[in-house]
């Protein structure tokens, strides 16, 4: 551009900017903002969160802090966008309170945040094991009028697991469907988790069936997530806990094992559930022929075939 006498645009700094910090560059960045500075072209809002991200996420939040201190000296007004990065920031370098602190600066100045950095927060007062700091913040959110996501919930519902405080999970979780807040896959995989860590088997199992019977499938990332993990310990301690899974659950879990390829006790669970007397379904069929399939089996998936139109003849 030098050579063609052609000046660079603030676009075109903060197009460069935002390549370099995307490609963990954060010290060409920082040599391309001095550049741009020698040159009297003046950053905007948007240089400033560039940067302030790129420095947050490679773990200088401390030079983070002061580049926002710069905007206000060079008179540019911090973006939303720009606040978010910061607080995302400090909370994940575990200085909640700053980010907390910098939270009241911004309503002082009257700047409403999103639904990014208020989970944000959530998260980093969590991770701390700040449970009721969370909760209370939550709170102030929702008593200003906003409407919390599904998230934030998550955040905190997730340290109160941590916490092994299950009874302030759950009655956090029953306050979303009074919020007209329908729990996804994430926050279902992460309640059944503690109750099945607390030993609380039939609620893990009721709620189990409660999430197929909204519609929230369990998949592959959920299984990933330790659902997988917590099905086969609901299925080792059914016996124990005189707690026996009806054909909704024994499908689940043969779901979770067929899409981790994990047949050989997908056909476990299968046996058992008709050695206790637990016909199994045409869903709880498919769902094991369709493993079957998958896993390249079609012989047996054939046989499975079979077995099912002759136990629909034999069933009382």
């Amino acid at each position: 551009m030098k050579e063609f006498d052609c000046k660079p645009n603030l676009f075109t700094y903060n197009m460069v900017l935002h390549m370099t910090v995307c490609k963990d560059a954060i010290l060409l960045a920082l040599a391309v903002y001095n550049v741009m500075l020698k040159l009297n072209s003046m950053p905007n809002s948007s240089t400033f969160s560039i940067l302030i991200d790129g420095l947050c996420k490679s773990g200088r939040t401390h030079d983070a802090l002061k580049l926002f201190d710069e905007m206000s000296e060079r008179g540019v007004l911090p973006s939303k966008i720009t606040y978010t990065v910061i607080l995302s920031g400090l909370c994940q370098a575990k200085r909640a309170d700053d980010a907390h602190r910098l939270l009241s600066v911004m309503k002082s100045r009257g700047c409403m945040l999103d639904f990014v950095a208020y989970n944000a927060l959530l998260n980093g007062f969590c991770k701390l094991g700040r449970i009721n700091e969370a909760q209370a913040l939550l709170r102030s959110f929702e008593n200003e009028g906003y409407l919390v996501d599904i998230k934030g919930y998550t955040c905190l519902i997730d340290g109160f697991v941590r916490t092994k405080r299950i009874d302030e999970a759950q009655s956090v979780f029953r306050s979303l469907f009074e919020n007209n807040v329908v729990p996804d896959v994430v926050l279902y995989t992460t309640m059944i988790r503690g109750l099945s860590g607390a030993g609380r088997v039939k609620e893990a199992l009721s709620l189990l069936r409660d999430m197929t019977g909204r519609g929230v499938q369990p998949d592959t990332q959920c299984y990933n997530m330790g659902l997988l993990d917590q099905a086969r310990s609901l299925q080792l301690e059914i016996s124990e806990n005189d707690c026996f899974p009806d054909n909704c659950t024994y499908s689940i879990l043969i779901c979770g094992m067929c899409r981790n390829g994990l047949m050989e006790e997908a056909r476990h669970i299968f046996n058992e559930m008709e050695k206790l007397g637990c016909f199994p379904s045409v869903v709880t069929f498919n769902t094991l022929i369709d493993g079957l399939c998958k896993a390249g089996e079609l012989e047996e998936a054939r046989l499975m075939f079979y077995k099912m139109e002759i136990d629909r003849f034999r069933r009382p």
